[in-house]
């Protein structure tokens, strides 16, 4: 009895990982956030991009002073790290709001959940999420957003991690490492100047040891995975999500070559075996093309290169467009206060849990970006892009995103319900033949 009710837990367990990415899974906007940092990686223009302002497009799901969904903080992260990383183009104000509104999530231990804790769904505290807030939060320091609160944030931040390091070196959850937290938390230490530390040390020889010999990509839940491998890459390198800050003058020139080292070369070349035909990198979790561009890009390739056999990496992210919003117009941004400085950062009130409007068929009014005076195109996705009218494609786009995220959040619970009744079931039942009553 005792050895089931292990192997009940062990199971719940996998099951929470498993479910991970269904169970935290991003809104819209971390879609649109992700391909601009693949195109600012690039060195390419985020307000035309094929055509496409993605700047725009990301800002439209601003409101309330944060972007996304109230309950989901990764939202916040990855839109603030591709606002900052589109320069001039984007709202500063918006950029400034969205800061304070990731500072005010941080939770008592230091640490940020991929949920705020006024949510439902809150199940503590996460080293990857940790790892992503720390690298949005040094990026808005190192590009002059304010906080009062944001130096002591990094801070306890960066505590954190170093509190949740396991004994091999890496991150994960439940104590047991894994490539894909220990990836994103050595991101986040290159973003704090700490890629040679002890601590970095540590993961980085952890992240090494889950390439899979095979065919040099880097392990998740026990298999080479592309999003893992990108992620990799980027952290041996000893770079960040954001590779170039668009038309910023400090932009950084990479080197002529790319770098050779073994497991740089096979995790490069485990990625290109991904690609298919269309120029996609597939065998990831959704954002395997935009996270692969960031690598490639860290590693000074040219995603123009990348072919399978003829459509390039590059090909691909000027025709793929993410799903289409039409959301409700971007309200104009309220300036935040300045905060005084606190101990711990207090979590805003019960009501931001109030779900993001849902989106409706009307024309996107956002904030002008500093440089559209000088800068005019066409924001409409085509119907040669899209194969289809704009209207038509966005309406089943939506319906079909939203679809299969519904669905597949309502899988992943009725999994960890059933499986939990099943835990709480035979643990009582075991306790009850063996306690003694007292």
């Amino acid at each position: 009895m005792k050895n089931l009710c292990k192997i009940i837990l062990i199971n719940f367990l996998l099951l929470v990982l498993i479910n991970r990415p269904i169970l935290a899974a991003g809104s819209n906007a971390s879609n649109w956030a992700a391909r601009i940092l693949a195109i600012t990686a690039m060195g390419e223009d985020p307000i035309n991009f094929g055509g496409i302002n993605y700047v725009q497009n990301l800002e439209s799901f601003y409101d309330n002073n944060q972007i996304g969904d109230n309950c989901l903080i990764n939202d916040k992260i990855f839109g603030l790290l591709a606002l900052v990383a589109s320069g001039g183009a984007s709202n500063t104000q918006i950029e400034q709001n969205i800061l304070e509104f990731i500072i005010s999530k941080q939770e008592a231990d230091g640490g940020f959940g991929w949920t705020p804790s006024v949510c439902p769904g809150y199940w503590g505290t996460a080293s990857d999420m940790t790892a992503a807030a720390i690298q949005a939060l040094q990026i808005a320091k190192d590009n002059n957003l304010a906080n009062n609160n944001l130096n002591q944030a990094i801070e306890r931040a960066q505590n954190y991690l170093s509190d949740n390091q396991d004994s091999d070196g890496g991150y994960g959850y439940f104590g047991t490492s894994d490539a894909d937290t220990t990836g994103w938390v050595l991101i986040a230490l290159n973003s704090l100047g700490l890629s040679e530390s002890d601590q970095a040390a540590k993961a980085r020889s952890y992240l090494l040891s889950q390439q899979n010999p095979e065919d040099g990509g880097f392990l998740s839940y026990g298999a080479s995975n592309s999003d893992t491998t990108s992620h990799s890459i980027v952290a041996l390198l000893g770079k960040g999500w954001i590779l170039n800050v668009y038309g910023a003058n400090t932009t950084s020139t990479p080197s002529a070559t790319p770098i050779v080292e073994t497991s740089i070369v096979n995790g490069i070349n485990f990625l290109k075996k991904q690609q298919d035909q269309s120029g996609k990198i597939t065998g990831g979790f959704g954002n395997a093309s935009q996270w692969a561009a960031i690598a490639f890009s860290a590693n000074n390739m040219d995603l123009s290169s990348i072919k399978n056999p003829e459509v390039s990496l590059k090909d691909f992210l000027l025709t793929d467009i993410p799903f289409s919003p039409t959301p409700t117009p971007t309200p104009s941004p309220t300036p935040t206060p300045i905060s005084t400085p606190m101990p711990t950062p207090t979590p805003a009130p019960a009501s931001a849990s109030v779900a993001t409007p849902t989106p409706t068929p009307t024309s996107v009014s956002t904030p002008t970006p500093t440089v559209a005076a000088v800068r005019t195109f066409s924001t409409s996705l085509s119907p040669e892009v899209l194969g289809e009218t704009t209207a038509s494609a966005t309406v089943k786009n939506e319906s079909k995103i939203r679809n299969q995220h519904s669905s597949s959040i309502n899988f992943g619970k009725i999994i960890l319900f059933v499986s939990g009744l099943l835990l709480i079931g035979v643990a009582l039942k075991f306790w009850g033949l063996k306690t003694p009553i007292k």
